[in-house]
């Protein structure tokens, strides 16, 4: 895990983002409402057929650069409320990266469950 980053963990995530990998994402409080999105989030590049049908949201063909986003959690499940819940969800849906305000952790970090 890559604490303390502050600045830098935009760019980071942004990287990730680039090379393809889906990257959970929880920052700040907690949001409620049917389109809370941006607090708890799942975010992948769509680009790549791959990581497109990894994460499962898009059902048609898209040449669009476009950045996917759908709620941090499992299905069934409420929106993840603690870093903790945010680290065995991750591991749970196979993510690349987990954002936790300003530190990062990578999948080959992430515990098995």
């Amino acid at each position: 895990m890559i604490t303390g980053m502050g600045g830098r963990l935009i760019p980071a995530v942004a990287e990730l983002l680039a090379d393809h990998h889906v990257v959970g994402w929880v920052q700040g409080g907690m949001e409620f409402g049917p389109c809370a999105l941006g607090h708890r989030s799942i975010l992948a590049h769509p680009g790549r057929t791959q990581t497109r049908d990894r994460v499962n949201a898009i059902n048609q063909r898209t040449g669009l650069t476009m950045l996917l986003n759908t709620s941090f959690n499992t299905k069934g499940a409420p929106i993840l409320m603690s870093a903790e819940q945010a680290v065995h969800a991750a591991a749970d849906l196979g993510l690349d990266a987990v954002a936790i305000n300003d530190s990062l952790l990578v999948s080959d970090k992430l515990p098995t469950r």
